[in-house]
């Protein structure tokens, strides 16, 4: 939930705090991070992450590392560091007129918006490209989804198994993908969730 897979958007980056005093490098670990890093780079994850969230709910390790997130400043240094380094979407064309300013840079209309936003939702606007008819927004898109009576366990291994059929996976990770296999024989879970989840990705092992 706290990654809010439902949402997609241009300006939304994800990201994964790991502690790692308190758990170590596995597969599982892995895939959440290549899920969460396909999503940012705009490839579906074939509903991987919400999977994977049920038998991931609370601690993994009996409560060590509870809300260690707050505390590292790397976890807030990232944020900064999307928000002033990413670039701007260009907005579809459809959106503009050829006399529109929008045709102008997003950086050039929004230094020519004077003095500082008066309101938060303004600064918001502004940020997302949307401040008044000279700026066309991107708006979100928030993907339905009402939680199943029963699970259904054939859920999570055809969600890895549309992500590794993705276009860009198999160009740009292959080598990723290779370690993933590597991690998932090395890996020995023991709870009985956890047991479960590799079980059900036995079958798509070929795969990855």
């Amino acid at each position: 939930s706290s990654l809010h897979c439902p949402l997609t958007h241009a300006y939304v980056n994800r990201a994964v705090f790991i502690d790692g005093r308190v758990h170590a490098p596995n597969f599982l670990t892995h895939l959440v991070i290549f899920a969460t890093k396909l999503r940012n780079r705009g490839v579906s994850d074939h509903g991987l992450l919400r999977e994977l969230s049920a038998p991931l709910a609370g601690s993994l390790v009996g409560g060590d590392g509870h809300s260690r997130v707050y505390d590292d400043l790397a976890v807030y240094r990232l944020a900064v560091d999307f928000a002033l380094e990413s670039t701007d979407v260009a907005v579809p064309a459809k959106l503009s007129s050829s006399t529109s300013p929008s045709n102008k840079p997003a950086s050039t209309r929004r230094t020519s918006i004077s003095g500082y936003p008066p309101t938060t939702a303004a600064a918001n606007k502004l940020r997302r490209g949307s401040a008044g008819d000279s700026l066309p927004g991107i708006g979100a898109v928030i993907a339905p989804y009402s939680a199943p009576k029963e699970a259904n366990p054939f859920n999570l291994p055809w969600a890895v198994r549309g992500l590794l059929e993705e276009k860009l996976v198999k160009e740009e990770f292959g080598e990723e993908v290779m370690l993933l296999v590597k991690e998932f024989e090395e890996w020995k879970p023991t709870s009985k969730a956890l047991r479960d989840v590799k079980f059900r990705l036995e079958g798509v092992k070929s795969m990855l």
